[in-house]
């Protein structure tokens, strides 16, 4: 090969390495793409009923501008196969995934109040009920239960998945249902992970994928499903408006992200990507630990507040829904601190691969050049 193909070879290959980089990184910006929604529906008291538009995987308002945040699983089902007609909508199952809905509108209002709202959508089920799948990271295990004479809620599930990882001194890592009843379940299937600290979760993090979100919610055993965590509220409750701090004290505080820290810290070298991918999954998994801290603090300060009056129950719920809220935005954050580093890092590494290439190819010239005028 001459040497004059050698740099313009080494331009091609760093240029279609930098636009794989460019589109995996804003993946991790953007979320997923349009074609992976699925049919979904969020409801919250006082608020339009919205839907997933699946060709373009935006949130949408009930067509004829309908209220509601319907208790009753068959109105719910029904509603789902209502925005899903060409859909053989069988079953309906409150998401592991909460979302984020900005500016969500009440009927007849002239604008929408920018006040975000955290919620946990309906997933409408196409055909037979299939669990969400599970990825078991290195060093966890795979593990299920199920009890074909009882039929509880997620929530009760999501305790005994906990409890059997405790049991085993693990983590609850992440977790699905099975075997559905109605709109509850006879079992669940889940994944326990060693703890951060323990000798066995030392090890270095695999290049995988972590599964995006863990479950929060606020029913408890015997109580009736709801569409959110605030679906007792009054339909004429002022959501905009400040309400009193509870009477019910509850410490939440956001936990460090010292991996992520040394990853910002740790200057870039051959193994960036792989110092990405393990930075990114850190932050991942503290995320999860963080949200089932404060799911469990959540469910025993509703425990102590069943006395108390309901405006004082709705302060308390909306102050878990604002820490809920602050742990979402400080992790998006970081997610898009951690991509904009890898970006300027990778294309750094790319500019110093020309540079050598360049001057490799500019001192084989140079020696050709006096090889020649030697032979002269």
């Amino acid at each position: 090969m001459e040497h004059t193909e050698i740099p313009i070879l080494l331009a091609l290959l760093s240029c279609c390495v930098w636009k794989n980089v460019e589109a995996l990184s804003m993946t991790e910006v953007n979320g997923p793409d349009p074609q992976l929604a699925e049919p979904q529906i969020a409801m919250f008291c006082g608020r339009q009923m919205l839907h997933m538009n699946l060709q373009t995987g935006r949130w949408e308002p009930d067509p004829q501008g309908r209220q509601g945040c319907f208790k009753d699983p068959n109105e719910i089902l029904s509603y789902c196969q209502e925005m899903y007609p060409a859909l053989t909508i069988s079953h309906v199952e409150e998401s592991k995934r909460p979302v984020t809905i900005h500016a969500w509108c009440k009927k007849g209002w002239g604008h929408c109040q920018t006040h975000p709202f955290i919620v946990l959508p309906y997933r409408c089920l196409d055909g037979e009920y299939v669990s969400e799948a599970l990825l078991v990271p290195d060093r966890c295990r795979f593990l299920h239960q199920e009890q074909m004479d009882t039929c509880k809620s997620y929530v009760y599930w999501h305790n005994i998945a906990k409890q059997e990882c405790t049991a085993e001194s693990l983590e609850l890592h992440s977790y699905g249902m099975l075997l559905p009843c109605g709109d509850h379940f006879r079992g669940v299937e889940f994944v326990c992970c060693p703890s951060r600290g323990s000798p066995s979760g030392k090890g270095e993090a695999d290049e995988r994928d972590v599964p995006a979100a863990q479950t929060y919610s606020l029913q408890t055993t015997g109580k009736q499903p709801s569409i959110t965590k605030t679906s007792d509220y009054p339909d004429s409750y002022d959501y905009e408006k400040s309400s009193k701090p509870t009477t019910v004290c509850v410490v939440t505080t956001l936990r460090p992200t010292d991996g992520v820290d040394v990853y910002f810290e740790k200057p870039a070298d051959d193994t960036e990507h792989a110092n990405f991918l393990r930075a990114k999954t850190d932050l991942e998994e503290r995320r999860m630990k963080r949200i089932n801290e404060i799911m469990k603090e959540w469910a025993e300060a509703d425990n102590q507040s069943k006395n108390l009056p309901k405006t004082e129950r709705q302060s308390l719920n909306e102050h878990f829904q604002s820490v809920l809220q602050t742990l979402e935005e400080q992790v998006a954050g970081e997610r898009q601190r951690l991509v904009e580093t890898h970006l300027v890092r990778v294309e750094a590494i790319l500019n110093n691969n020309r540079r050598l290439a360049l001057e490799n190819y500019l001192a084989a010239c140079a020696g050709r050049s006096t090889s020649g005028e030697s032979r002269g």
